[in-house]
């Protein structure tokens, strides 16, 4: 089973950025742990960071047939967007974040996200693919 892990905008700078609010660990070293955990879940890794959300998109175009899921941290596209109207005074889908409707609640700190690999692996085997 192939699993993708997609880091978003700004998430290169784990580990230099802030290292007071998001701490010290870097993102290879998230990486390099997400990997073994992988490996003890018998499972494979398609991993990717990048700034520009062409390339994401692109990268699940790309395994669109071949991974059985996705964890994503989306960085700062959750946050912020370009619009030249107010939206949630819009249509009432507009007001609000459509991942948080995936959300499971935090994953932070690297006790977090392994965690949250467990779940989303244990949950996508259980699944008929």
């Amino acid at each position: 089973m192939k699993i993708l892990v997609v880091h978003g905008p700004n998430l290169n700078l784990f580990g230099r950025r802030e290292p007071h609010i998001y701490g010290t660990t870097t993102l290879d070293e998230i990486n390099a742990k997400l990997k073994v955990l992988a490996k003890d879940l018998k499972v494979s890794l398609a991993i990717l960071q990048s700034n520009h959300e062409g390339a994401l998109i692109d990268f699940f175009h790309k395994h669109i047939d071949s991974a059985a899921g996705a964890i994503i941290n989306p960085g700062g596209l959750t946050q912020y967007s370009v619009s030249l109207d107010h939206l949630p005074r819009r249509e009432r889908h507009r007001a609000r974040d459509g991942l948080a409707l995936l959300h499971r609640g935090p994953a932070t700190g690297d006790e977090g996200r392994a965690r949250r690999y467990e779940e989303v692996v244990g949950r996508l085997s259980k699944r008929r693919l």
